[in-house]
């Protein structure tokens, strides 16, 4: 597993990566150990909150990846009730994110499980392995977009913070478009979609398509 911070400082792209085998959750059927998520994301985060931080970042210039899920499948799938054990890794992987999240991050990207069931370690478990494995790999990126959607749905950094965007406050109407959030009480106004679409441009950049 990948914990990835992509930061562009000075138009200079700082990659630090920090390699892990281990569950998301930040336990183990022995107990918490030293390659957790948890433990990696507090080794990250201790010095980010001194005056000591090792790489200078803010909320604008810093995008944090991460690309989970790997191993906690390869290491569960042969015993482990997806359906069981995936909702507590995603409750877990919430509770982390939000931590950062409360410590100014406002930029992540999650990449799901690629297609391993056809590695060849898991090919040559048989086909009731095969088929065990692809179906917890099936289960658990269903519930990371939803975990995503939901996270982001949960941080309306418009509505949580409208002064920043230039709106006086979250509820406010007008039917002019530029001066609210909301064009009538369901619609949003012209200026937001001129924020999200501002919001999208990088993303849509990655496809080709701007």
């Amino acid at each position: 597993m990948i914990i990835g911070l992509l930061a562009a400082i000075m138009k200079i792209v700082l990659l630090l990566q920090i390699v892990l085998a281990s569950l998301s959750h930040g336990q183990s059927s022995t107990g918490r150990t030293p390659t957790t998520l948890s433990h990696k994301l507090e080794c990250f985060s201790r010095p980010t909150k001194t005056s000591q931080r090792p790489h200078d970042w803010d909320a604008d210039d810093a995008v944090f990846a991460f690309w989970i899920g790997i191993n906690d499948i390869g290491n569960s799938y042969q015993s482990a009730d997806p359906l069981e054990l995936t909702p507590k890794l995603m409750a877990h992987y919430t509770s982390l994110v939000e931590e950062l999240y409360a410590d100014g991050e406002r930029k992540f990207l999650f990449l799901n499980v690629p297609p391993t069931t056809r590695s060849p370690l898991i090919q040559s478990q048989g086909q009731s392995a095969i088929v065990k494995h692809e179906k917890f790999v099936s289960i658990f990126n269903d519930a990371l977009e939803v975990m995503a959607l939901s996270f982001n749905l949960a941080h309306a950094e418009v509505l949580d913070n409208p002064k920043r965007y230039g709106l006086p406050e979250a509820s406010c109407i007008n039917y002019d478009g530029v001066s609210c959030i909301w064009w009538n009480d369901y619609h949003p106004s012209s200026k937001y979609q001129k924020l999200q679409s501002d919001d999208m441009k990088p993303h849509l950049r990655l496809l080709w398509a701007w």
